[in-house]
């Protein structure tokens, strides 16, 4: 990354809890990232360990998302950004749009069999670097319909109104905004791993970006979001 100009920062020990040292960067249009290798995996406290040893936690009352997904960040040049993170990073591009005058308007791509670890959307509004949503994998659709039902519970408003499926990865999805930061998240489960070595990118017209964003469900617009 340093031949490539890009400016590295070191992260020391202990100077973000639980993690060992990192290196902290920016992408060209601001995005900031940190690649980190230790970090602590602490343990359930005994009244809340799980029987299942390869379980942490016995079952919760509540969503109990299994594991963070994907992030999706938006920016005015998406391309400049996909073809940062395909050349320095090692991502391989698994789904994009391209508008009818040629511009890519969003690119997914991912760097394990996911079929995205980032999305990397047009930005309505023009900014350079603002963050979409972050994603929670739940292991199954009813999982979603129960997070729904929870959420409705405590009174904390579903995006655009409900689940729902993407045509662009397959999978089923919920929408909420987080009470506390006011960040997108997403609550996301299904969609397909991709275990071909020449898996070729799957493009979609900008005539089929309806169904490729919503393949069924809730319609609606996603365009608030907060700020990286």
């Amino acid at each position: 990354m340093k031949a490539q100009g890009t400016p590295i920062q070191w992260i020391e020990p202990g100077e973000e809890k639980g993690q060992g040292r990192a290196i902290r960067f920016r992408l060209p249009n601001g995005y900031p990232f940190e690649i980190y290798y230790d970090i602590e995996k602490p343990k359930a406290p005994e009244d809340k360990k799980s029987r299942l040893k390869n379980n942490v936690y016995r079952p919760s009352n509540g969503i109990a998302p299994r594991r963070i997904d994907h992030v999706n960040v938006w920016t005015s040049n998406p391309g400049e950004v996909h073809q940062w993170l395909s050349d320095n990073m090692g991502f391989k591009m698994r789904e994009s749009v391209r508008l009818s005058n040629g511009f890519v308007a969003g690119g997914w791509m991912s760097v394990t069999p996911l079929v995205h670890d980032i999305g990397v959307m047009l930005d309505p509004k023009g900014q350079s670097s603002r963050l979409h949503h972050l994603a929670y994998y739940m292991d199954n659709v009813t999982d979603i319909l129960r997070a729904a039902d929870i959420l409705r519970e405590y009174n904390i408003p579903l995006e655009m109104g409900g689940p729902g499926r993407h045509g662009i990865s397959q999978a089923f999805f919920l929408y909420v905004k987080d009470p506390g930061s006011g960040h997108r998240l997403e609550l996301f489960s299904g969609g397909y791993l991709i275990f071909d070595p020449d898996w070729e990118p799957i493009e979609w017209s900008e005539q089929e970006l309806d169904s490729g964003l919503i393949w069924y469900g809730p319609q609606g617009s996603m365009e608030d979001t907060t700020p990286c």
